[in-house]
Formats: C-alpha cells, structure tokens, sequence
C-alpha cells in the first residue's frame, strides 16, 4: 500500500508539472485580406493565447502591427513620381519645346526607378523615359540618342515609333537602334543582394556578368536590403559598387508578408511554402495562424506549423471561436495515467481523506474506562472487607 500511494503521486506530479515544463510555442497571425474587420479576430485570437498554457503570442510585439491591415507597397510611390516626370519630359518636349528640360525630368524619372525591384511595368516605364530621353537629344547629341535608343529597345523590344507624331528620319534611327551589338564586354557589380541589368534578373552579387557596350541601369534588391540601383555606362571592362544598405525588420516583414499575399493569389504553391518560411524565420515563430480572402470574397483560414504537415486545409470563417482555430497548433494532452494494477483507486488532485481516530484513543472512552476501574477496586475491596467495619476516606476516590 505505501508503495502504490508513492508511485500514484509521483505520477500526479509530472502530469501537473507537464504544462511548466513544456516551453509555450510562440503563434503570430498573419491577416493577407486587408479586411480592416480581421484586426479583431487577429486581437481576439491574441487574448486566447494569452490565457494558453501551451501557446503564446509574438516576443517582439512590435512586428505585430506588420501583420494586419493594408499590405505595403514601398514602390508604389516612386513609381508614380517616375509617371510623372515621364509625364512632364513629353509636355517639355512636345508642347514647349523644350528640350533640355525634357532630358531633365526624364532623367529624374529614371532615377526614381533605379531604387525600385523591377518588374515588367517597370520596365516599361523605363523604356519611355530613355526613349524621351534620347529625342531630346537629337538636336546636340547622335552618339547619345543611339545609347537611349539601343537602351529602350534592349529594356522594351516591343516600342515603335508611332508614324503620325514622328517623322521618318527620327523613326529611323530609332529601328536603326534596335542592331545591338553583342555581349562581350564584362561589368563586375559590388554589393550584396539580387543582380538586375537593365530590368532583368541575372543572379547574386558580387559577381561578374557579361554584358553590351553602352548605357545600362543596374539595380541590387533583397529582403534585408533597400533596393538600390545606378546608371552605368559600358565601354570596355567596367566595374560599379553599390554600398549596403540594410533593411529594418520592419521592412523586411512587410515585403514578406506582400510576397506571401501574391503567392497565395497566384496559388504558387512552392513560393507560398518559401514566403511563410521566412517570414516564420524573421518572426521568430513555428506557428502560425493566417487568414486571407478566396476568390469570391470571403474569408478563409489556415495554420501552418514548420514541422509536418505544413499548411492545413483552408477553412471558411464563419465565425470560428479563436480556441477552435489555434486547435491544429496545441499539442495534445499528455495521456491520462492509469492506477498500477491491484492498487487502490485514487483521485489525482484531490486530498487524501484523513483516517478517522480510533474509539479506544478518544478521551472520553479513556475517562469512562479509568472511573469504571475505580469503582470495579472500591467494590472488590469491599466485597473482601464486607464483615469489618471500614471506613472509606473519600480522598482516595478524589486521587483516582
């Protein structure tokens, strides 16, 4: 018996001390749909895990806020600037003729877009303003319109010149352009991130690429980088630097956030995989809870853990209770453990009932014995003495 009891509390006290011992796995929800009414279901879900003795919210709260809500554009603005130095190299250029304040914002536009990741709108966006760029400088400079418009076929092949604006002389140096010359000059980039040339992805920097001679806009981007790009031109061996420069964590969880979102929409499976991935990593997290828009509208959910099996299948929200959705990220319950076989049965938790006391170890069963032996001698003592004449001092009654 005493050694069941001992076995049964030693039992008791690991399942007690299960939830202590185990570390709380850190939970970050992460909101794609920009829906402004997933902040309260993301601030609900955080109350939950705040009472949780197994899961926990972010250590570093002040990521949280990157989560949820509108999803960054950081190129959004520049872009827009470039469109409207675009804008403003065409109306200099062809309303006021004037042609050194054309170059001029059109080069400013390019500058705007050397600090943008490019994409094929980017691209194209370039192309235009080296193609105003390159009218511009008709009057002053050939050897600088063949670069422009080598540059504007080289980034967009598919521009022409529009017959009814441009006369033939003009439309023919530009096809005259589109004969580039072969890539055989070399250009060694410094830096650290993602190589683009001329709006094109050509690998990890440092390195050496090769290239054609000419003008070229080089670019270095990444998620721990600001994007940072420059102008270069080509004539021979050349060789460009473009310094570090780190991004904040911030920033680094935002774009995240915006390449798992446009995963998610295009359904990549493989680069959704990635983007959570890192964006588990940056966080500092193997849970993750993350609510996104279908195509009809609504809303759906998922978690992902960075162990097997990944992403569970989407879940439209109707109104889930946070503890329904953070089920699939628990871990379970250690098993209930059984009494050892032939041992009483005891209720883990409760106290043991305390033994009742023992009749003969009651006082008053004590006093009742000790005054009914007394009165057992006085009487024996008289039965023997029952022919004498006895007197009996009561102060021997009073001593018993």
């Amino acid at each position: 018996m005493p050694a069941s009891v001992a076995i049964c509390a030693v039992l008791m006290m690991a399942r007690v001390g299960f939830a202590e011992d185990q570390p709380r796995r850190q939970v970050a929800v992460i909101d794609l749909s920009e829906d402004t009414a997933v902040e309260d279901l993301s601030a609900s879900i955080y109350r939950t895990l705040n009472r949780s003795n197994v899961l926990r919210r972010l250590d570093r709260r002040e990521l949280e806020v990157y989560l949820t809500g509108t999803l960054l554009d950081e190129d959004h603005d520049r872009i827009e600037s470039a469109r409207n130095h675009r804008a403003l190299a065409d109306r200099q250029l062809f309303v006021s003729y004037d042609a050194k304040a054309a170059e001029m914002e059109a080069g400013y536009g390019e500058l705007e877009l050397q600090a943008v990741t490019p994409t094929d709108e980017v691209r194209a966006l370039y192309a235009e303003l080296t193609l105003l760029e390159g009218l511009a400088l008709l009057e002053h400079d050939a050897a600088g319109v063949e670069r422009a418009f080598v540059l504007t076929h080289r980034l967009d092949p598919t521009t022409t010149l529009d017959p009814a604006r441009y006369p033939p002389d003009i439309i023919d140096a530009f096809n005259h352009a589109t004969t580039d010359a072969p890539k055989s000059e070399k250009l060694t980039i410094h830096g650290t991130g993602r190589a683009w040339i001329d709006g094109q992805d050509v690998g990890d920097a440092p390195s050496t690429f090769d290239v054609a001679p000419g003008d070229h806009y080089i670019v270095l981007s990444g998620v721990d980088r600001v994007t940072t790009g420059i102008a270069v031109r080509v004539a021979g061996k050349a060789q460009v630097e473009i310094p570090d420069a780190p991004a904040t964590p911030a920033l680094q969880v935002q774009r995240t956030r915006l390449a798992l979102s446009r995963a998610v929409t295009k359904g990549d499976d493989a680069a959704r995989a990635g983007a959570i991935q890192q964006l588990a990593s940056l966080l500092g997290v193997g849970d993750v809870v993350m609510i996104s828009k279908r195509p009809d509208g609504k809303l759906q959910w998922e978690t992902w853990r960075d162990r097997a099996p990944g992403f569970s299948p989407p879940q439209l929200y109707t109104d889930q209770k946070p503890e329904t959705m953070l089920e699939g990220l628990a871990p379970a319950p250690p098993p209930k453990v059984a009494p050892e076989s032939g041992a009483p049965s005891i209720s883990i938790g409760k106290p043991m009932p305390t033994p009742e006391e023992p009749w003969y170890s009651r006082r008053w069963v004590q006093a009742s014995a000790a005054v009914g032996l007394a009165a057992v001698i006085v009487g024996v003592i008289l039965y023997a003495r029952r022919d004498q004449s006895v007197t009996i001092n009561p102060d021997i009654m009073s001593g018993m």
